[in-house]
């Protein structure tokens, strides 16, 4: 639900509780968007539970290891959305990559980071280890984010506005079908600065498991994070009296996190992707 509480100030909220498919999932997010800024933060949490199929030792003490994935992003964002351009060719450009002009909003800023979540602790082949161990992994990472969304801006509009853009651009269909219709979404963090954690059990498990040979668990040096999700499908858009408004977009969702961070002794690497519908209604009034 978006909320226009003034004339310079939005505020949205988005807030999911349980889910069937994982234990206790709370995913929330939102954002004050004020005077060119945005504050933006995310919050994502499940758990479960994890068995070891390896054919090496099972690492995982009991032989079940019951988790919660953690994710903490915290994003301070300068619309571009709304910079004033008086170059021609300059101003051209941009509204033909669709990030000013086009009724949609593109903001660019820092960002930080946390993370936490159990993973396998490989064996670097070179340093005559072979039993590799499994823990909690914590991170916390500073970088740079990137927000683009063609359907926020469109619920800012007033009336007037959204009828001004599609006279403007009516001519060309295609501008018209992008700019009414076609609902495109990108998320994108990279941690530029990022620290790391391994578990201690985890690391002192695989040194017992090679006779007692010290294993190097520090890994704050040479980690890697990010994450980066997107949005294609279709959006529509209903004026409910004077200044109200009512939107529904459907799509398809793609989300990628990688998590990679190594030393001399071990190497741990995730990768995920997640696809799936994305669904979004929103109210303004």
């Amino acid at each position: 639900m978006g909320l226009k509480l003034f004339d310079k100030v939005g505020v949205q909220l988005n807030l999911k509780i349980d889910d069937p498919a994982f234990k206790k999932l709370v995913d929330a997010a939102g954002y004050v968007t004020a005077y060119h800024f945005i504050l933006k933060f995310d919050y994502h949490s499940f758990g479960g539970t994890v068995t070891w199929i390896g054919d090496t030792p099972n690492p995982i003490p009991g032989g079940v290891y019951n988790f919660r994935n953690v994710w903490t992003n915290v994003s301070l964002l300068f619309r571009i959305d709304e910079l004033t351009i008086k170059n021609t060719f300059l101003k051209g450009l941009l509204s033909e990559l669709l990030l000013i002009g086009s009724g949609n909003l593109g903001a660019i800023g820092i960002s930080y980071a946390s993370f936490e979540m159990p993973l396998e602790y490989q064996v670097q082949p070179n340093r005559g280890l072979s039993a590799p161990g499994f823990g909690l992994i914590k991170g916390e990472a500073w970088g740079m984010r990137i927000l683009w969304d063609t359907l926020i801006k469109r619920m800012e509009n007033s009336a007037l506005d959204a009828q001004r853009m599609q006279d403007r651009t009516g001519y060309e269909l295609f501008h018209l079908f992008v700019q009414k219709y076609l609902w495109i979404y990108v998320e994108w963090f990279h941690g530029f600065i990022v620290q790391g954690k391994t578990d201690a059990q985890a690391i002192a498990w695989m040194s017992n498991a090679h006779n007692g040979v010290s294993v190097n668990g520090n890994i704050s040096k040479g980690m890697e994070y990010a994450i980066v999700k997107g949005i294609l499908g279709f959006q529509n858009m209903w004026n409910v009296g004077k200044k109200g408004r009512i939107g529904i977009a459907v799509g398809v969702e793609l989300l990628e996190e990688t998590i990679d961070a190594n030393n001399d002794d071990i190497d741990i690497h995730f990768w995920s992707r997640h696809i799936g519908p994305a669904v979004r209604v929103s109210a303004r009034w």
